[in-house]
């Protein structure tokens, strides 16, 4: 009897093994497309002595003979590096690299030491890590400089909540101390932090906001989304207070367009898993970067 007992917690034991075995072939089937995609870790360290982390996926074939377009993302203030494993997957199928970053203390990056000054109230504690974080696309920045499987003239810069002001610092850092030029914005549900930052050159935005989203109100969006689209190019007048829903706007040269899109029903912490939002983005970019593989969003 206990024989038989033991033999079957082996069959089942077994039988598990197997199903585990079975499910992590196809999850890495998934993330790396049997094979085409190489997932890295990837440490840096900043000015301050912290080691920051992120992970790259880069597409088979790409190298410095055949440098391919680069994807950065930035993900929002509770998140790491691995929120936008959705995004890199398909911008990885394109045959674009992605390198999807962690902030101060998320996934395995250290945590700051800054401690906010005494009396400081939530809102200020929130502005004061902020800053902290803008030195993160800044060590990055200097990162990406020495990848020589780059095409430095097709780098988009993407970002989730928070992580899309860490995208215009990033661009800022870029432009003015290596003299990289961001070909464009992805903007999910930014964070009120998108309006801090100095105004940059012409850059291709497309902006999301989901309409069950609580950060803040749909016509307060439009407001935001309109200042923003301003101070990155768009030939907006002042008198313009809202962005319109679908409309394309464009530069004063005409070299860059700017979208605005609402995604139905997507709560904030969705936008980097909503198959429509991914979908807006992804058709956006391949219109303006040029796709090694393109395949519609």
């Amino acid at each position: 009897m206990q024989s038989e007992k033991k033999n079957k917690y082996l069959k089942a034991f077994v039988v598990m093994l197997v199903v585990t075995i079975i499910l992590s072939l196809a999850n890495w089937a998934v993330i790396t497309g049997f094979g085409s995609t190489r997932i890295s870790n990837v440490t840096i360290v900043g000015d301050d002595g912290k080691e920051f982390t992120g992970l790259m996926y880069t597409p088979k074939g790409a190298s410095k003979e055949n440098p391919v377009p680069l994807y950065v993302c930035f993900h929002g203030y509770s998140g790491n590096a691995r929120n936008h494993e959705s995004w890199a997957l398909e911008y990885a199928r394109r045959g674009f690299a992605v390198f999807s970053i962690d902030n101060f203390g998320s996934g395995d990056a250290e945590m700051s030491e800054a401690i906010p000054p005494a009396g400081m109230t939530a809102d200020e504690i929130k502005e004061f890590q902020r800053g902290d974080n803008d030195k993160v696309p800044n060590a990055f920045a200097r990162y990406l400089t020495t990848i020589n499987f780059i095409d430095k003239e097709n780098i988009v810069l993407g970002g989730h909540s928070m992580g899309s002001s860490s995208c215009v610092v990033a661009e800022q850092t870029m432009l003015n101390e290596y003299g990289i030029k961001a070909k464009a914005f992805v903007l999910a549900d930014p964070g009120n932090s998108i309006s801090r930052g100095a105004a940059t050159p012409p850059t291709n935005t497309v902006w999301m906001f989901g309409t069950a989203d609580k950060l803040r109100t749909l016509d307060k969006d439009l407001e935001v989304a309109a200042a923003a689209f301003r101070r990155f190019g768009a030939d907006i007048p002042e008198s313009v207070t809202t962005v319109e829903t679908g409309k394309t706007y464009k530069s004063a040269d005409g070299s860059c367009i700017y979208e605005y899109y609402l995604v139905k029903d997507q709560i904030h912490e969705a936008a980097f898993i909503n198959g429509e939002s991914i979908g807006i983005q992804l058709d956006f970019i391949q219109k303006v970067v040029d796709t090694p593989n393109p395949i519609p969003g």
